[in-house]
């Protein structure tokens, strides 16, 4: 990641160990996804069926980040369903 990414992402660039990515993905009353993250930005979760296509389709909308993660259940999965997450940084207040 370049350090833009890595400040948007709330990680640390000097620290191997400190990356955005998906940590687990349980199949528990819906499939849940989660990720490390911070209170200061906030994330999407979004899938696809068609990973040819790439049409990322939310799951809900935008969550605050919680401390050390932030996890999100898909209610209705399907086996070919791929996962991915965006993060952004709030919007200034005005």
């Amino acid at each position: 990641m370049t350090n833009f990414e890595e400040y948007i992402a709330d990680t640390d660039p000097t620290d191997p160990d400190s990356r955005f990515v998906i940590l687990s993905v349980t199949n528990a009353a819906g499939m849940r996804i989660e990720v490390p993250s911070s209170a200061a930005r906030l994330y999407r979760f979004l899938y696809t069926d068609d990973p040819v296509e790439e049409e990322w389709t939310p799951l809900g909308e935008e969550i605050p980040g919680e401390e050390p993660t932030t996890a999100f259940t898909d209610p209705d999965p399907v086996d070919s369903r791929i996962y991915r997450v965006e993060v952004r940084l709030p919007d200034p207040e005005p």
